[in-house]
């Protein structure tokens, strides 16, 4: 396993509070050099191979922050810190954004334009739109309503999608563009419309209407999304366009949405049967970010889905990746930028501070890409010896073997069931990982990690004292990791025959006669 990591940063030009940096020593002298300066720069982060994570900081003592999108290029964050809006990039660090004058409320910045020069929002009671050029700009709202909030910007910047409403929760969702100003789209019923993603070139609208999602285009205005009965809402759409990402039903699941393929319901993330959000997508729809609800941790955790790697708990995949998390729960993905070099994920976390918790937006960079079609791990399943007499005890193994170049990480728990009869007295591993048996199994821990370019080893001591042949099956699929699921089952044979003196016992039986040895 690698070093792991973790960056702590905030711009000293832009906020109050001082840069720190946790484990500095361990980082080459162009992200040192960078940090020193106060200033971390997109050639600094480049020139660092291991993956990093980079609080965004915050633009007062203790008042946390919250990443709420991104840039389609990956390299601008936007959200709120102290109740303003911020802009944040490696070049400029966290950059207060400043307010409308239009009498107080808190201020959030919601999406960037693809580099980042655009930035939009909501600035105390209306929707704005932000340039370094212009400054801050009022969209104002529609008519008859007091309220407005813009989330959503085009790549150039130049079309605008977000709700204006009342606090009742009643409103209408809206485009905006410089020559049109602010226009209602429409709606597919009685109840709140809302806008919330919109394509790079900005002809497609997406949201929800009347507890439906919807999308929109000037061509054939506001459409239900075909996907049954069920409510749902969506929430980001990818920059072609094509693919739509959301929440669906009344206890709420991921799901992902195209033309060509119809719904797709995402699987839950695992022990959240509710509360599973679909908040961002990647630019090319294959990768889809959010969140899920785990009761067992009392909050909610970070989520990845990909055709190959399912559902996977983002903590769990940059822990794998060496990000020390430690004081960290990722609870969100609100970004997703993939290439065919590497991945850049924005979230948000609640960090112990050592006086209390807060939240905190981040950006990770240096991920692997997700794009790259992986080789998932193969399971192989032995017995040794193969044959014991009965009371006698055997070594069940099974080998987990990963030819990538990085850690396949476990996302769930491998469980193996032995067979009926078949008792396990110890486990053991040699995976960077913790091992467990009860009586009738043996089991490797969802965090458990399968060397880069090797293998490793689940061992368990069983036996019984009944005769018979006893097969340890472990089915395709059963072994889940962020590389994907083994594609083939493995299967052993343990032989139990009668113990040496019960064969002497019963050579004193005649043929044909019945007693002990049956």
């Amino acid at each position: 396993m690698r070093t792991r990591h973790l960056l702590w940063s905030a711009d000293p030009t832009r906020s109050a509070l001082p840069m720190t940096v946790r484990e500095s020593r361990r980082y080459p002298t162009p992200l040192l050099s960078a940090f020193a300066a106060g200033v971390l720069t997109v050639a600094a982060m480049s020139a660092w191979a291991e993956p990093i994570l980079i609080d965004l900081g915050e633009l007062a003592p203790g008042a946390g922050s919250q990443a709420m999108g991104f840039s389609v290029d990956g390299r601008t964050v936007v959200g709120m810190s102290a109740f303003q809006p911020f802009r944040w990039s490696a070049a400029d660090g966290l950059q207060n954004l400043g307010s409308l004058s239009l009498g107080g409320g808190s201020s959030y910045a919601w999406d960037a334009s693809g580099d980042g020069s655009v930035v939009v929002g909501h600035s105390q009671t209306h929707a704005f739109r932000w340039s370094a050029g212009s400054g801050m700009q009022d969209l104002l709202t529609l008519p008859g309503s007091p309220f407005s909030e813009a989330h959503a910007v085009s790549a150039d910047g130049s079309v605008v999608a977000g709700w204006s409403g009342s606090q009742t929760g009643t409103g209408s969702a809206f485009r905006w563009t410089a020559a049109d100003g602010i226009e209602n789209i429409g709606t597919l019923g009685a109840g709140e419309t809302n806008a919330r993603g919109i394509s790079a070139d900005g002809s497609v609208i997406v949201g929800h209407s009347a507890g439906r999602p919807f999308r929109w285009t000037a061509a054939d205005g506001i459409e239900d999304i075909d996907i049954g009965g069920e409510p749902a809402s969506a929430y980001a759409i990818s920059a072609d366009g094509s693919t739509i990402v959301g929440a669906i039903g009344p206890n709420l699941h991921q799901f992902r949405w195209t033309a060509a393929t119809g719904l797709e319901v995402l699987p839950d993330h695992p022990g959240a049967g509710s509360l599973n959000q679909a908040q961002a997508v990647s630019a090319d729809g294959n990768v889809v970010g959010g969140r899920a609800f785990v009761s067992a941790n009392r909050g909610y955790v970070a989520t990845l889905w990909t055709a190959d790697l399912g559902t996977i708990n983002v903590a769990t995949y940059l822990a794998g990746l060496g990000i020390d998390l430690t004081g960290w729960t990722i609870n969100q993905i609100m970004g997703v930028y993939v290439d065919s070099q590497s991945t850049v994920l924005v979230g948000n976390a609640i960090v112990d501070t050592g006086e209390g918790f807060i939240q905190h937006g981040w950006i990770a960079t240096g991920l692997p890409p997700l794009s790259v079609v992986l080789d998932p791990p193969t399971v192989a399943v032995a017995f040794e010896p193969a044959k014991v007499e009965a009371g006698a005890t055997s070594t069940a193994t099974i080998t987990l073997t990963n030819a990538n170049a990085a850690d396949a990480m476990l996302t769930a728990d491998l469980l193996d069931v032995l067979p009926s009869g078949l008792t396990a007295t110890a486990a053991r591993t040699t995976c960077v990982g913790k091992a467990s048996f009860v009586a009738d199994a043996v089991m490797l821990a969802a965090g458990a990690a399968i060397p880069a370019g090797g293998a490793c080893t689940l061992t368990a001591t069983v036996q019984t004292t009944d005769v018979g042949s006893y097969v340890d099956t472990i089915a395709a699929g059963d072994l889940v990791t962020d590389a994907g699921r083994n594609a083939a089952a493995a299967t052993a044979t343990l032989t139990v025959t009668r113990s040496t003196a019960e064969d002497i016992f019963c050579t004193g039986f005649e043929t044909g006669e019945t007693g002990a040895c049956g």
